[in-house]
C-alpha cells in the first residue's frame, strides 16, 4: 500500500510596506547587502525587485530595507538610524523605487511618521 506524503512549504507572507523617500548614501549607509537585484532593474522588473528586496528584510526582522546602486538591496538593524545621514535628495535620483548612482530609495514595513525626520519626506504607497 503506498503511503501518502505531504509536503510543507512555509509561505513568508511579508506585510504591505511604504516609501519613505531617495536619500543620498555615503560609505557606511546600510552596509549589510541582502541581494543584488540590478539584473531584474535592467529587465526592467523594478516592482519584483522591490518585493524580493522586501522578503529579505523581513526574513530577517529588519524595519527598514533600501535599493540602492541600480538594484542592490541594503537593510540592517540599524537602518532607521542610518538611512538618512547623507540626506535626502529629489525623488528623480530614485526611479520606479530604485536608487541610481549614490542614491537609495527606502522603504518600511507599514505606515511611517515623518514628524521625527530631519528632512523633507513623502509617503509613497508601493506594493
Amino acid at each position: 500500500m503506498a503511503g501518502i506524503f505531504f509536503l510543507f512549504f512555509p509561505f513568508l507572507l511579508v506585510p504591505s510596506f511604504t516609501r519613505i523617500a531617495c536619500f543620498n548614501t555615503g560609505s557606511n549607509t546600510l552596509p549589510e547587502v541582502l541581494g543584488d537585484f540590478r539584473n531584474l532593474v535592467i529587465q526592467g522588473r523594478s516592482e519584483k525587485s522591490i518585493s524580493s528586496c522586501a522578503e529579505l528584510a523581513f526574513d530577517r526582522s529588519y524595519k527598514f530595507f533600501a535599493l540602492g546602486s541600480n538594484g542592490i538591496c541594503r537593510s540592517g538593524p540599524n537602518a532607521r538610524e542610518q538611512y538618512p545621514t547623507k540626506g535626502s535628495t529629489k525623488d528623480i535620483n530614485c526611479p520606479n523605487g530604485i536608487g541610481i548612482d549614490k542614491r537609495m530609495a527606502v522603504f518600511t514595513f507599514g505606515k511611517f511618521a515623518s514628524r521625527n525626520m530631519k528632512c523633507d519626506i513623502q509617503l509613497l504607497d508601493v506594493r
